[in-house]
């Protein structure tokens, strides 16, 4: 079963493979911008996990890049960018929680909130071209760096936000450091994508592993105080706890 979100800002397709289990596969497609985060997609994206019922999940993005982070067009301005920093909040709580297993497919580069959504992910497989960026700066961005800050230090890999504000990664550093799990060349990337989206039974070695439970628990802890700390209403309650 195939169902697009209107505005087409995600595609999903829900598939049964051979082997009769069941998937999700949630397609970013804002390509022209390199599926950079507008209010709607984030919308769109948070319909489209909330109401999942699958076996697994495939989150992966169109074009030449998994995602820019959040759209810098749509956040600037002093008071802009909090409806769009509470649902991406929202949209790590839900991976956090889940117990569906996820597998992020990224190409290309991610960067702020787009690296945060890949490192959400239990399982990450990454082109070898992809490159990822984890922003430094104003506490705008500490929303984007979270959870990947919280898969390095629980492996003893960072010992505070600051050794990693600004860094800029290539996937053989990313895998090294363990924020991506495994790197294949793009065009072994793209016949996973066309694979799961025909039904076919996804090979063992991308089953999605269990996160780690300090890594999580640590990153929901933060992402609640993130909110608390965001200059404005207190919002933490209204925008933790929503994954199944």
């Amino acid at each position: 079963m195939k169902r697009t979100a209107e505005p087409v800002w995600i595609d999903v397709t829900d598939v049964r493979d051979a082997g009769a289990g069941s998937s999700r596969i949630i397609e970013l497609r804002r390509p022209a911008k390199l599926n950079c985060l507008g209010l709607a997609m984030l919308d769109e994206l948070l319909i489209a996990l909330e109401g999942c019922a699958a076996g697994q999940l495939i989150l992966t993005g169109a074009g030449r890049s998994f995602c820019a982070g959040l759209d810098l067009q749509e956040i600037a301005g002093p008071d802009a960018g909090r409806g769009h920093l509470e649902r991406l909040v929202r949209i790590y709580d839900w991976f956090l929680r889940t117990s569906i297993p996820t597998i992020a497919l990224v190409m290309g580069h991610a960067a702020g909130g787009g690296a945060g959504l890949a490192a959400c992910a239990t399982t990450v497989i990454a082109s070898a071209d992809f490159r990822v960026h984890i922003p430094g700066g104003r506490l705008a961005s500490l929303a984007a760096v979270v959870v990947p800050i919280c898969k390095l230090r629980t492996q003893g890999k960072a010992l505070a936000h600051q050794t990693w504000l600004g860094c800029d990664l290539d996937a053989g550093a990313a895998c090294r450091l363990g924020l991506v799990d495994q790197v294949i060349p793009a065009a072994r990337l793209e016949e996973l994508i066309r694979s799961a989206r025909g039904g076919m039974s996804p090979p063992e070695w991308l089953a999605a592993a269990k996160p780690k439970a300090k890594a999580v628990a640590r990153a929901q802890m933060e992402l609640e105080e993130f909110l608390r700390a965001f200059p404005g209403e207190d919002s933490a309650s209204q925008f933790t706890g929503h994954g199944p």
